[in-house]
């Protein structure tokens, strides 16, 4: 587990432990275990810390987002 540190735009920032470094573009949730979806914006990478800057996603693409994750499960768990 990686330690990082998320900036939520708009909101505080927060530890977190995550199995890899995002990269930009992929998707975190948060704040404080809260299901809402942030697409990161920025890595920064320090000697000793990892600064991760995200966006929030408008509702309307976290749902879109959401619809096209469980068709893509189904088609996995069928094929």
């Amino acid at each position: 587990m990686t330690p990082v540190t998320i900036h939520f735009r708009g909101e505080h920032s927060e530890q977190q432990r995550l199995p890899a470094v995002p990269s930009v573009g992929s998707y975190v949730f948060g704040p404080e275990g809260e299901r809402r979806l942030w697409e990161v914006s920025a890595v920064v990478l320090d000697n000793q810390a990892v600064e991760v800057f995200a966006l929030e996603v408008s509702p309307r693409l976290a749902s879109e987002l959401t619809a096209a994750w469980a068709t893509w499960g189904e088609s996995k768990q069928g094929a």
